[in-house]
């Protein structure tokens, strides 16, 4: 989950503000989706049904990114600057939150037009988030020395179940060098696509529309075929 915009935090609770909100007192809280709510979602619609089928080995490791500000209501005191935020109440098994910017500071949004100085950094072809065969906690360490050294006091910060993130895990693994065995590749190749028919199913049974299991599916063949260096 990508979030890119407007942020505040109150009482130690995270909210993601929409562009037009007008925030002058507590109660326009009401108009903005607070994260933990994101996170309940998550759980019900997601987290829940997995374990459910597949036990605490098969649990999906959630990784929400927040490119805002954690700047507090301008009626509120700067109190426990030093406090993260409380862990949501309703939280997924295994999951990380990593924040562009710490407690009660704003993030910067670069020039205008362009990204910003952390999405740069995530972007970046070789050491960020989808640098090919880069596993993701390398990257997000590099991401963070980037950050730090594009901007004055922005400091990204990490927060959510220890070892969420396998260490090997990568977004986009290095594509398989040279040509597999036909027939590995035609078994491989079948499996996969199997595998994304049940995913489908799977999704659906679990309240997704149809066609969003299905492109969800589609793109996952797409990673497996790219995986085994398929066009």
């Amino acid at each position: 989950f990508y979030y890119a915009g407007h942020g505040i935090e109150h009482k130690r609770r995270v909210y993601l503000v929409p562009a037009d909100a007008i925030m002058d007192d507590e109660d326009d809280l009401v108009s903005c989706v607070p994260l933990d709510e994101v996170m309940q979602m998550f759980v019900k619609e997601l987290d829940t049904p997995v374990l459910k089928k597949l036990g605490v080995a098969g649990a999906i490791t959630f990784i929400v990114v927040l490119d805002s500000c954690r700047v507090s209501l301008a009626i509120s005191p700067s109190v426990d600057v030093d406090l993260e935020p409380e862990k949501p109440a309703s939280a997924p098994h295994k999951y990380t939150i990593i924040f562009s910017c710490s407690r009660t500071m704003p993030a910067s949004d670069g020039q205008r037009g362009g990204h910003s100085p952390f999405a740069k950094a995530v972007l970046d072809a070789d050491h960020g988030f989808f640098a090919e065969g880069l596993a993701l906690n390398a990257a997000i360490s590099k991401v963070s020395s980037t950050l730090k050294s594009m901007t004055k006091d922005q400091r990204m910060l990490i927060h959510g179940t220890a070892d969420a993130i396998p260490e090997d895990f990568c977004i986009q693994p290095k594509a398989v060098l040279g040509s597999p065995h036909v027939l590995e590749v035609g078994m491989a190749s079948e499996g996969g696509a199997r595998g994304c028919n049940e995913l489908t199913v799977f999704l659906k049974d679990n309240g997704f529309l149809p066609d969003v299991a299905a492109r969800i599916s589609e793109s996952m063949q797409v990673s497996v075929k790219h995986f085994l260096g398929l066009k």
